[in-house]
């Protein structure tokens, strides 16, 4: 969330074929000129190669649960 333009942002486990599990991002942007590329490359710089997106998703807004958290069951249900 450090990098221009991200104002929100959640990371989920994507299901993966080979290696069981990757991470998936939704973000909330403030516009739609916001570089993929550079965030991968900021996690990676950050967490390592492991915790590199592997799919990022841009979202208008993130479902929340009652207490008002992001909900990420609902996020991860969109993989099924």
């Amino acid at each position: 969330m450090t990098l221009p333009g991200v104002r929100q942002a959640a990371a989920v486990a994507q299901p993966d074929a080979a290696l069981g599990e990757v991470v998936h991002l939704f973000l909330i942007t403030e516009g739609p000129d916001v570089d993929v590329d550079r965030i991968r490359g900021s996690v990676v710089a950050e967490l390592g190669e492991l915790h590199q997106p592997r799919g990022v998703t841009i979202v208008p807004r993130q479902p929340l649960t009652k207490v008002g958290k992001v909900d990420k069951r609902k996020l991860r249900a969109q993989f099924r």
